[in-house]
């Protein structure tokens, strides 16, 4: 399949939710350094605040800490969107805590039915997510929600398409039927092998006109306006995916998924500022 993303172009605080990096016995907690982490002698972090995930607040939509133990389903901390998994992606070290590895070929998570979301996709809102991009990565999908039944694309509605495109920047598409009419990219390429936290952000500016902005590491990477977007269909059969791409052949089609890892995401139902988002990825990385 060719690459999905080729023809784009370069575009808090609140109490609990918080989850803390776990070092060895005897070790004070830091951030984890290095691929999946790295605590002890020599670690520059020690005495640094421990690593904490996203708030889990009234704002929050979703919030999937990918902290599991086993692999297992990913909880939504919210009790909404629990995922289902595809090909076993394995528990592996994360930016906080445990994450999902996600291989290019079969990994990835989905859910089908859910129309509750559209209403927070049709308004403003805050996607975040910890990512990490192996060697070999190509294009993919990070989040995806779609109003419609996947299987017909042709008169599909996605919401949003949350991405990475073939030069390794945040993306972001907007679907106008009968084909994409909204794409961009950010303007800095994400560093292979590291963690990296990456948001967008959706802000309604009044008569179907909106403001789209790319976060890399806390700090703007790219923003884009849009007009005339579309909302879910009624009585659609709404799609999730995390990892993966959808097409008229289905989810999990090979060229659109990620390979690397995924860790802490959350949707929230509201904009979230420039200085929440520097606070999300500060708690991130131990600031």
């Amino acid at each position: 399949m060719a690459d999905p993303f080729s023809s784009l172009v370069a575009l808090q605080p609140a109490s609990g939710g918080m989850r803390a990096n776990r070092g060895p016995p005897g070790v004070s907690p830091g951030i984890k350094g290095g691929v999946g982490g790295g605590f002890g002698v020599g670690s520059p972090y020690i005495g640094v605040s421990p690593a904490q995930g996203h708030v889990l607040d009234a704002h929050t939509a979703a919030l999937w800490r990918f902290d599991e133990a086993s692999a297992t389903n990913p909880v939504d901390l919210t009790g909404h969107y629990t995922l289902t998994q595809y090909g076993s992606p394995g528990v592996v070290a994360g930016q906080i805590g445990n994450a999902r590895q996600l291989d290019g070929t079969s990994m990835f998570f989905q859910r089908q039915g859910d129309a509750a979301l559209g209403t927070v996709f049709n308004g403003s809102w805050t996607i975040e997510a910890w990512l990490y991009l192996a060697t070999g990565s190509t294009a993919g999908t990070i989040f995806i929600y779609s109003g419609l039944d996947f299987t017909v694309q042709t008169s599909d509605v996605v919401l949003a398409d949350f991405g990475v495109d073939s030069l390794n920047r945040i993306s972001w598409r907007q679907w106008v039927s009968p084909t994409y009419g909204v794409t961009f990219s950010g303007g800095t390429p994400l560093s292979l092998d590291t963690w990296h936290h990456v948001a967008l952000i959706r802000q309604e500016l009044g008569y179907s006109f909106y403001q789209l902005i790319l976060y890399l590491d806390g700090v703007s990477d790219g923003a884009n306006n849009a007009s005339g977007l579309t909302t879910p269909i009624s009585g659609a059969s709404h799609y999730i995916g995390v990892g993966n791409y959808m097409t008229n052949a289905g989810p999990g089609t090979a060229g659109g998924l990620i390979t690397g890892r995924i860790d802490d995401m959350r949707i929230s139902k509201v904009v979230r500022s420039p200085e929440e988002i520097k606070i999300s990825y500060q708690r991130g990385v131990g600031g």
